[in-house]
């Protein structure tokens, strides 16, 4: 019970220092938008809105997979620079672990896509889809396959939750 109260206490705090924050931003002026201008404090800082009808699963995942490839790609592009060097056997190495390992990006890619889409959209078809995906782009090159796991799991899971939540609602 106790924690029960923490936590409501930590979350009527959390929007008390946003809408202080939100507000004197817009005193200020501070704020890109002029619409905003007349938009109370309130209304844009409601904890959890984000999430209403949204899978949480499904939004980790997604964040995960888009963290690894972010690092995926620049990866590639760092490697990207031994390809034009001098030395031939290197850069017939470099770009043909690049072409083994492009399946695998453009996979990772599109399901991270997928998984965007499915979030944003509450769809629990694009949520499936990008599991699936990741997936595929898992098997396509097993030595990097520990990375989207997670991803993996969290996509199905949160097919699940988005397909009951629709279902809900």
């Amino acid at each position: 019970m106790v924690t029960v109260a923490k936590q409501q206490l930590f979350k009527t705090h959390q929007l008390e220092v946003a809408t202080l924050l939100f507000s004197h931003l817009r005193d200020r002026g501070s704020l890109w938008l002029p619409e905003w201008q007349n938009i109370p404090a309130d209304s844009l800082l409601k904890v959890g809105t984000m999430f209403k009808g949204r899978s949480k699963s499904l939004f980790v995942g997604t964040l995960i997979a888009l963290a690894y490839t972010i690092y995926i790609i620049g990866y590639m592009a760092s490697t990207g620079d031994a390809v034009s060097s001098e030395d031939s056997a290197e850069a017939v190495g470099t770009g043909l672990a690049m072409l083994l390992i492009l399946p695998h990006v453009t996979l990772t890619v599109v399901g991270t896509l997928f998984g965007v889409i499915a979030f944003f959209s509450k769809k629990a078809g694009f949520a499936l889809t990008a599991g699936i995906i990741w997936a595929v782009a898992a098997a396509t090159f097993i030595l990097y396959a520990a990375f989207l796991i997670p991803s993996i799991v969290l996509g199905f899971v949160g097919y699940t939750a988005q397909k009951k939540l629709n279902a809900a609602s």
